[in-house]
């Protein structure tokens, strides 16, 4: 007759085993320390969930104070940047809360500072006629102290009017179908928003400070 016999372990710290015989995989586990590791298990990914849901949650951009501003137009001169005082200016928004490390994706950052002014596109369109190829009037317009020569554009300038440019990119937001290239150039819409706000709060603070 087989011996169907239940073979016990205990293995200190996490319970009693209970092993079928043949087999090296425990049929059953009990006893107050096998009891405790489930539920520190439990409570583990318990917390686990929540830190997931908390990151799924979408960003809210906080609000700067008065004193933000004050503090931020102290620092930094919007219409007169070098690319690390733009980075450190990003950095700044990060921490109090205003933009997010994701945002750093959509914009110029540690890269190649925009001119000192570039070519604005003046005029209106119509995205109904897109599809056939118009529906879009403009003209161009230089909008730093003086147009360069087309040798010059592609000469990184040490400084730049950070305001001028946030402003134009907070112009023009795409409309059609979503897709990944329009979601991309909504966010970055968004950003620029907060942006061309934020460096214009600074500057008439600066400009308050003169007086």
């Amino acid at each position: 007759m087989s011996d169907f016999s239940i073979r016990t372990t205990y293995k200190p710290g996490e319970g009693y085993f209970g092993y079928l015989p043949g087999s090296d995989k425990p049929a059953m586990r009990w006893g107050h320390e096998f009891r405790a590791m489930m539920a520190e298990r439990a409570r583990a990914a318990q917390e686990q969930r929540k830190a997931e849901e908390a990151a799924a949650e979408p960003f809210t951009r906080a609000e700067l104070t008065q004193e933000d501003i004050k503090e931020l137009a102290a620092k930094y001169a919007p219409d007169n940047m070098t690319q690390e005082e733009y980075d450190a200016f990003l950095g700044d928004l990060i921490e109090k809360g205003v933009m997010e490390k994701e945002d750093l994706k959509y914009i110029d950052y540690r890269g190649d500072l925009i001119p000192n002014g570039q070519f604005v596109s003046l005029g209106s369109a119509d995205p109904s006629l897109w599809e056939n190829g118009g529906g879009f009037i403009s003209a161009s317009s230089w909008t730093g102290d003086s147009c360069p020569s087309y040798a010059a554009l592609d000469v990184r300038p040490d400084t730049t009017n950070v305001l001028a440019w946030a402003k134009e990119m907070s112009l023009w937001k795409l409309v059609g179908s979503p897709n990944p290239a329009l979601d991309a150039n909504n966010r970055r819409y968004g950003i620029f928003n907060t942006l061309a706000d934020t460096l214009d709060a600074m500057q008439r603070q600066r400009m308050k400070d003169r007086l």
